[in-house]
């Protein structure tokens, strides 16, 4: 397998580098030991086992206290890869061209967002935003998120990064790296963090899967600590110099040499302890003789008579006293903790006593049944759509300023966020009337009918028309919430506005004016090829439930006006220019709408006869046809006329 691991220290300058490099020897000490473990359990443990070693190392040097280390790790074994971190460095999935965060921050404002006392905007600005919740070695114990085993595809990139990189870059700017070559997307990644002057340290590695244009990279050494000011590995000074009782240090005699155990330099086994030392200043070498000599002309008294027990002030005995008075409070602490310790081990044994200890059953033998009979159910709906082709790389090159700070902003990322799509699209719509720069909230408008309703839809599984009830919010909206206004409420059932979902956004695509707008927007930031399969797959679905409901054998009313409304929908939207885009950008989905309008429109009888199609619905696609919705219904009541007056004739009648 492969290991990639990136730490980032914490506390002092010596601390957070001796936490980071020990962490990193440590897990991968431990999985060179245990290569038959699955990678997620081992990965579990690795990151435990360093947490432990950090720990223990602080509380053995002073000088390292309050160290420890975030750490992000991935481990790909063929096209398998299992993400495990602590802390906020962070690790992206790169899949198509798009960069997803695959870890969450442990840090206190997201602590503070899941308990809802802030919100993810205030969070990403709040000052305390970069403080940890949790790290390797600060704690005795760490919780270690490990993720499920993900497949990656053919040029797939895994990116662990430290909080200097995705501080200062953008998710979306990830996704513009040239990931084909690795080493030198890195390389492009950590220059623009130097050229946006970055407040910290700045750390990352990328993991492709499958053949890469890669230029030879520079082998990377392992973690040392030749940054670290007055500290020494073990492993590189196994015998550290004595001092003698003159303040010398002897470095000839090798007999008074400490022995520091660590193996040999670079050895495998090698744990990278620091041992920090300085050296004490050496003193003037005076004789006894020269300072008698000098007590007898200044009249005092002898040397021998300065070593005297002199009377001790009060100030030192107090502070004396209120040392011992903190001492036994320590070593109490310390004791109480032991014993909380010992409590909680026993009540660990003991539960695991009680959990291997066989338990009484009913000696009774149980009757065998035989096994039930299931009958397979047949599936009214289900439908998947394929993944789209890799495209090369697309920025934008026309919509690029940054939405400004506006009330129509806010008003559609709250949407957007409460998943109030249209809300959200309309928003952006009061904003471009005053504003080409709200056009890059098109792309978060339009994000948002995936997510809210898209979703939903392509994971359902139907089995009887009638539980299509259940997803008519996700295709038009739901009226209560978001009620038609007089005009629309005059239209039939199956051609009134859409409310919401996915209907809304394909009504405003061929809505004129409005949707010439949105093409092009959408275009320069989505790009042509993943614009093109958003409205795509929103055909499919529809086309492909209108089949499934000609394909019924018995329908009421209501679901006829569902049949006649998917009909209307699609059709009018084959109608619009719209349609050729589609066409040309995604012809496989383009086709499987024709397929499933072709059966939508000509149901067959059980004995493979068509069958006629109920006016609602023959109305519904013909009007579909025309591009245009049609005009409201008259209102019932005729306006009062003033009598006709009689005629001559009238008046000369018998």
């Amino acid at each position: 397998c492969t290991l990639a691991i990136v730490c980032d220290g914490t506390g002092s300058h010596v601390g957070g580098a001796s936490a980071a490099t020990l962490a990193i020897r440590v897990v991968y000490d431990h999985l060179i030991s245990h290569p038959q473990d699955p990678p997620a359990e081992a990965l579990r443990d690795a990151l435990e086992r360093a947490n432990t070693e950090v720990y223990e190392a602080a509380r053995k040097d002073h000088r390292l206290m309050g160290m420890g280390t975030t750490a992000v790790a991935a481990v790909m074994k063929g096209d398998q890869v299992v993400i495990a971190h602590v802390g906020d460095s962070r690790a992206y999935l790169i899949h198509s061209g798009q960069a997803k965060v695959a870890t969450r921050d442990h840090t206190m404002v997201n602590l503070f967002v899941d308990a809802e006392l802030l919100t993810p905007e205030d969070a990403a600005t709040h000052p305390e935003a970069h403080v940890l919740s949790r790290s390797i070695g600060t704690e005795r114990q760490v919780e270690v998120d490990v993720s499920p085993s993900v497949q990656l595809a053919d040029g797939d990139v895994v990116l662990l990064c430290s909080d200097g990189v995705h501080g200062v870059i953008a998710d979306f700017e990830l996704s513009d790296l040239e990931w084909s070559n690795p080493h030198g997307a890195i390389r492009e990644l950590l220059e623009v963090v130097v050229e946006r002057e970055g407040e910290d340290s700045a750390s990352a590695v990328a993991l492709r899967l499958g053949a890469a244009n890669v230029e030879c990279p520079p082998e990377t050494p392992f973690p040392t600590t030749e940054s670290a000011p007055e500290a020494v590995p073990i492993g590189e000074a196994s015998q550290l110099p004595r001092r003698n009782t003159e303040g010398d240090t002897d470095v000839d005699d090798p007999d008074e040499a400490v022995d520091i155990p660590g193996g040999e330099p670079g050895g495998a086994g090698e744990i990278p302890t620091y041992v920090v030392f300085e050296e004490a200043p050496k003193l003037p070498e005076v004789r006894s003789e020269d300072l008698r000599e000098k007590a007898r002309a200044a009249g005092s008294r002898p040397p021998e008579a300065e070593a005297r027990p002199r009377r001790v002030p009060a100030l030192l005995i107090g502070l004396a006293a209120l040392g011992i008075v903190v001492a036994s409070l320590g070593a109490g602490w310390v004791w109480r903790q032991k014993q909380r310790d010992a409590l909680v081990a026993r009540a660990i044994a003991a539960a695991r006593a009680a959990e291997a200890e066989p338990q009484a059953v009913a000696s009774a033998p149980i009757p065998e049944q035989p096994p039930l009979a299931v009958e397979p159910v047949e599936t009214f709906f289900s439908t998947t759509i394929p993944d789209p082709p890799k495209r090369p790389k697309h920025r934008p090159a026309k919509f690029l300023a940054s939405p400004p700070k506006s009330r129509e902003q806010v008003i559609s990322v709250n949407a957007a966020r409460s998943k109030e799509c249209a809300a959200a699209l309309d928003a952006v719509d009061q904003g471009m009337a005053y504003s080409p720069d709200h056009a890059p909230l098109y792309e978060v408008a339009w994000g948002c009918f995936d997510a809210a309703h898209g979703g939903p839809v392509l994971a359902a599984k139907l089995y009887e028309p009638a539980a299509l009830a259940d997803l008519l919010p996700h295709l038009q909206g739901d009226p209560t919430l978001r009620p038609l206004d007089k005009e629309a409420e005059k239209l039939p059932t199956w051609a009134q506005p859409a409310v919401d979902g996915l209907e809304y956004r394909l009504d405003a695509i061929v809505t004129p004016k409005r949707g010439e707008k949105m093409v092009e927007i959408l275009s320069d930031r989505l790009g042509a090829g993943r614009f093109a399969d958003t409205l795509g797959a929103d055909l499919v679905l529809e086309a492909e439930i209108a089949a499934a409901l000609a394909a019924a054998p018995s329908l009421t009313s209501e679901q006829q006006i569902w049949w006649a409304r998917r009909l209307f929908v699609v059709s009018r939207f084959t109608a619009s220019p719209v349609w050729a885009f589609v066409q040309s950008q995604r012809p496989d989905l383009s086709a499987r709408v024709d397929a499933a309008m072709d059966a939508a429109t000509h149901p067959k009888a059980a004995n493979g006869d068509l069958r006629p199609l109920p006016s609602e619905v023959s109305t519904a696609l013909a009007a579909g046809q025309t591009g245009e919705r049609p005009a409201p219904k008259k209102s019932e009541v005729s306006a009062s006329r003033a009598p006709l007056e009689p005629t001559d004739e009238d008046l000369a009648a018998p």
